[in-house]
Parts: structure tokens; sequence; C-alpha cells
């Protein structure tokens, strides 16, 4: 009997830990698969505990923490120094919840802790009270918050919050001894465990707000970055439509002057003219026609400040007429994931600098839409990616990378599939851009 409880006390306190996973961490598996690994991690914490029934004890203050540690990097996506912070800081409050309880009845009840371990059917109904009240709890936290993005999470805010939960355990422990040695009154323990529940929730509450805040500037970030690669865009393109204008209007004074010089059989001449003609226009006016006017705009713009920056740039690209996607997300994903390869060149020798950029459209037979494959290749200082994230080495990361998490976004909105490479010296982004509308 003692093993069936002790199995589902465990079992519970589980469930309630991986329900406030749930509301901070973005889940790595799903359906059976999440479910065989939960069961499986059970078995081997009740090896572990050896089914002890008890939350709190010198043992339990290391074991327990670094157990729901590795079970979450298991089972869910984050950064490490916030898995710490959330890991201790349940540990603290559901420790806490738990004594609360405990030492309420002991103190009810005018009972010692022996008296109060030796009642069975006191402590376990005690034990299971206090762990749906954890299960509550969990189930609140899970229901009332969103996992947020690895960005919006700081590792040196998330550090020191950790500080407050683990001082919380080791007051917890200090208390746990000393009601053990009566050497304190059970009143008194709960009214200093239902402090330091308070301000353990009250941590988590100021972690909510700090992350708003958070999302919210990068959020006001991307999109003053979205807005600065389409301005880009439409200056590219103004100025590529004033050129053409001052050469459609010069072209009949061309020709006029070519017929004129052929007709007095002035060959020499002639040459010298188109050569001179040639001279003076230092740049072409489209370097890629896809005959998309808004692609050729971002592409040329972007083009005239890699040749600017001495960079090699080739194209790879075919009739883009009749793609279907939002001519504003075309221009945000290539505008920065150009941007982002030119700045990479920028890093290396000039005699090294190179793009290779292919926009291919692909139909497919039989299908409505098709899809538009897109791929940036360029050489690049080592760049460390982890989980489809370049890791940025920038003192102050909160204001850099905006440009991957705006054409990430887009991606999302379409269900495009991309991934990032970096091999042998050189960075690939490629992606696989359903073509239709958002």
């Amino acid at each position: 009997m003692e093993y069936i409880v002790g199995v589902s006390l465990n079992g519970l306190q589980l469930l309630a830990t991986l329900w406030f996973f749930d509301g901070y961490f973005e889940r790595r598996y799903h359906g059976s698969q999440f479910l065989r690994i939960a069961v499986m991690w059970l078995v081997l914490e009740c090896i572990v505990l050896n089914l002890e029934a008890s939350i709190l004890s010198p043992i339990k203050v290391v074991i327990v923490p670094l157990i729901y540690l590795i079970l979450n990097c298991v089972l869910y996506k984050g950064r490490f120094t916030f898995r710490v912070f959330v890991t201790v800081a349940i540990y603290a409050l559901f420790s806490a919840f738990a004594y609360i309880l405990e030492f309420a009845v002991m103190s009810a009840l005018c009972l010692q802790r022996e008296e109060f371990i030796y009642n069975k059917c006191l402590y376990v109904g005690t034990g299971l009270l206090s762990t749906f009240g954890m299960l509550l709890f969990s189930w609140f936290v899970k229901h009332s918050f969103t996992p947020s993005k690895v960005g919006y999470y700081n590792r040196t805010w998330a550090l020191i919050a950790t500080v407050f939960p683990a001082s919380s355990i080791l007051i917890l422990l200090l208390l746990y001894t000393a009601i053990s040695e009566q050497e304190l009154q059970s009143s008194f323990a709960v009214l200093c465990l239902c402090v330091m529940a308070v301000a353990n929730v009250l941590v988590f509450v100021l972690i909510n707000i700090l992350k708003s805040s958070t999302q919210e500037h990068e959020i006001l970030v991307a999109v003053s970055e979205r807005e600065r690669q389409q301005q880009e865009s439409v200056a590219a393109l103004s100025v590529a439509y004033e050129q053409q204008r001052k050469i459609t209007h010069d072209f009949r004074k061309h020709l006029a002057v070519m017929e004129e010089l052929l007709r007095r059989n002035a060959i020499g001449e002639a040459f010298t003219y188109v050569s001179n003609l040639q001279e003076s226009q230092t740049e072409r006016i489209f370097l890629v026609n896809t005959h998309n006017i808004t692609i050729d705009a971002i592409l040329n713009q972007k083009a005239y400040k890699a040749h600017h920056s001495q960079i090699d740039i080739r194209f790879e690209v075919n009739d883009l007429s009749g793609i279907r996607i939002s001519p504003s997300d075309c221009t945000v994903v290539l505008g920065n994931l150009l941007d982002n390869a030119i700045e990479a060149c920028e890093k290396i020798p000039a005699d090294k600098r190179w793009i290779q950029v292919s926009v291919i459209r692909v139909a497919v037979p039989d299908e409505k839409n098709g899809s538009v494959l897109i791929s940036v290749l360029n050489p690049s200082v080592p760049t460390k990616i982890v989980n489809q994230e370049i890791v940025t080495t920038k003192k102050d990361a909160s204001l850099h990378g905006f440009g991957l998490h705006n054409v990430k976004g887009i991606l999302a909105k379409y269900g495009a599939e991309y991934i990032m490479i970096y091999e042998d010296g050189k960075f690939a982004f490629s992606l696989d851009w359903p073509d239709c509308p958002p």
C-alpha cells in the first residue's frame, strides 16, 4: 500500500512540475512520445528517491532539483540559465506549499514532527492535499502563460533571480531541522513559509513583467528593422526608375548622333562615341532581372551595396513575375539575408569576399501553389549555431539578431522550412517558401 501511495504522490508531483514547465518552455516532443519519456522518468525518480514521501531533506535539496533540471533539458527547449531558475524556483515554491500545510496541521493538532509522521492516514492525507494544491497552481500557470522564444530571456537576470529561490530552499531546510529538533513552534514556521511562498510567487510575477517588457522592446526594434528594409527597397526602386528615365530621355539624342556619324561614314568616330557612352555608365541599371519589380529592386540595391564593399555577388534566378508571396515579406526576407551576408563578408579579407544568391520559383504540377527556393551562401568567420539560432558575440546581444527574427517570423507565417549551416568556413541559409498568400 505504501508503495502505491509513494508512486502516486511522485507521479502527481511530476505532473504538476510538467504543467508548470509548459507555461515557460516549448516542448521538444508531443503526444505519446512525450508521455513515454515522462513515465520512464517517473520510474527512475522513484528508484532514486526510494519512494520517500517527504519532499525536503538535505540530500533531496540537491537531488530533486537536479533530476527536474535534467528532465527539463530532455523534454523542453530553452536557455540553460532560465531552466536553472525555473527548476530551483518551482522546487522552492512546491516545498513551501507542502510544508505550510504540514506545519499548519501539526500546529492545529498540537503534534510533534514524529507524531505527525507516525499517523500514516494524516500524513498521507496532508501530502495528497498539498500535491493537489501544486497541481491546481501548475494548471493555472500552464493555461495563463505562453512559452516565449529563447531570445526573450536574458542570462544575467535569470541567474540573479535564481539566488532568491535557492536561498528559500536553504531557509526551508533550516526550518525543517528546527521543527524536527523541537526548537521552533509550528505556527511560527507556517508564518515564515507563507511569507516565503508569497515572495517566490512575486519573483515569478516580476520575471513575467520583465519578459513582457523585453518582448515589447524586441518587437519595436524588429518593426523598426522591417521598416528600414522596406524604405531601402523603395529608395532603390526610385533610384533605378530615375536612372531609367534619364537614359530614356537621352536615348533619342544618342541615336541621332550615331545616325549622323554613320551617314558621314565616320565609323571610327562612331566607335569612339559608343566607347565614351559605355565608360560614362559606371553601373548597370539592373544587375539582375526576375521580372518582379519588388524583388528586382531589393536584389539590385543589395548588389550595389555588395560591390561597394568589394564583394563579388552572383545571382541565380528565373522568372518570378507570377509569385503570390507578399512583396513586403519578400523585401524583408531577402533584404535581411543579404545584409547578413554582406556584413559577414566585410569581416574577412577583400580578396575572399563573395556571395552566391539563388531565388528560384518551382512550379508543382497539378497543384495550385508552387514554392520559391531561396539560398544565400557566403564565406564567414566561425559562427556558432544552436537550435537554428546564431549565438551572437556582440556585447549588447539584446540589440542584435532582429534581422533573422524578422525572417523567421515571416517564414513561420507561411509554414516555410529553412535551415542554417556553417561548415568549412562558409555560412548557408536555405529555405523552401510556399508560393501562396500569407
